[in-house]
């Protein structure tokens, strides 16, 4: 998926500032727009939003001739995401930030973590830059357990994880680069989640077990969106992830449960529910087992028989019942 971007050139010609603006406001609020922003009346209006998604993280931008980014209190009514935003000042000068009845300057590549769910206004020159990185509350916290009270605080440029957060930031702010290689995509999501956490204070450590943790996640999300599939394989799992098998089978052995055990155990139960349910009962056996990722009858009969005490077929007999009869 390529970029969003709202930008002031795309703007039909003819229009003064003050109605170029209202235009650009009108179509970055509609679908995108999360936050206000307040042109510089000093400047000829220039501005450009734009929004790519790298994996599951998302990487903002906004520059041009806007002097306030606000989130004021009904937006935060409105809001439905759970999310923190880290807030990087990309430009010369320094911008000053309200959060939490307190003030800070945010220094030319400093940066700051917010809140979506709380209020802030960020005012600044004529002509600002920014990024932004939206971050679901449990990516952060799995991470950082004290990410709340971290909220707001500044995020030294001269700290060299943020330094070099920054610099990072500079790479991939051309998203068109990653579209033909969305594997390229997916390892800078991780990337930018483990230089976040590791600005905010968390430890090698944590970061790394953070980005497992998320790993093991997606791993057992496509386990139980793709075991069906007599094909689904370990190494489908890893070409999805960007990694290898091995990964996967670490990832997995790590839980106490294998890949193919819980492939197994899925398909089981999918098929004593199939077996269970009136629904299905014109199926036969070989059909449900079909369905449920199983390519070889017997296999499937072994199997089920092993797990739940029975076979298919003693197991649908015995919950249909006796057959209706009138007296």
């Amino acid at each position: 998926m390529g970029p969003v971007v709202v930008s002031s050139e795309d703007l039909p010609a003819g229009f003064d500032d003050r109605a170029r603006f209202q235009l650009w406001r009108d179509r970055y609020m509609t679908g995108h727009g999360q936050l206000e922003l307040s042109r510089s009346p000093d400047r000829p209006f220039m501005l450009r939003f734009a929004f790519s998604w790298f994996g599951e993280l998302g990487l903002g931008q906004f520059h041009g001739t806007f002097d306030r980014v606000t989130r004021s209190a009904g937006r935060v009514r409105a809001a439905t995401a759970d999310t923190y935003c880290l807030v990087v000042n990309r430009q010369p000068q320094a911008m000053t930030l309200r959060f939490r009845d307190k003030e800070i300057t945010l220094g030319p590549g400093s940066a700051t973590l917010l809140i979506d769910s709380e209020a802030a206004d960020l005012r600044g020159p004529p002509e600002n830059s920014l990024f932004f990185i939206p971050i679901p509350r449990d990516r952060l916290t799995e991470r950082i357990s004290d990410a709340e009270d971290i909220a707001g605080r500044l995020l030294d440029r001269t700290s060299p994880p943020v330094a070099h957060l920054g610099r990072y930031l500079e790479i991939v702010a051309q998203p068109e680069s990653f579209e033909a290689a969305p594997e390229l995509a997916a390892h800078v999501g991780s990337t930018l989640i483990d230089l976040t956490t590791l600005a905010l204070g968390a430890t090698v450590d944590a970061a790394l077990r953070g980005r497992r943790s998320a790993r093991l996640h997606e791993t057992l999300v496509l386990i139980r969106e793709g075991f069906a599939d007599p094909a689904f394989s370990a190494r489908r799992v890893a070409s999805r992830l960007r990694v290898s098998p091995r990964t996967v089978q670490d990832l997995l052995h790590e839980t106490g449960r294998s890949f193919t055990a819980r492939v197994l155990e899925l398909r089981l139960q999918r098929a004593r529910a199939m077996l269970a349910d009136p629904r299905h009962d014109r199926l036969t056996i070989s059909n449900i087992a079909l369905a449920c990722g199983f390519s070889e009858v017997s296999y499937f009969n072994r199997r089920f028989r092993g797990r739940f005490g029975d076979t298919p077929t003693a197991h649908r007999s015995r919950l249909a019942g006796p057959p209706y009869s009138t007296p």
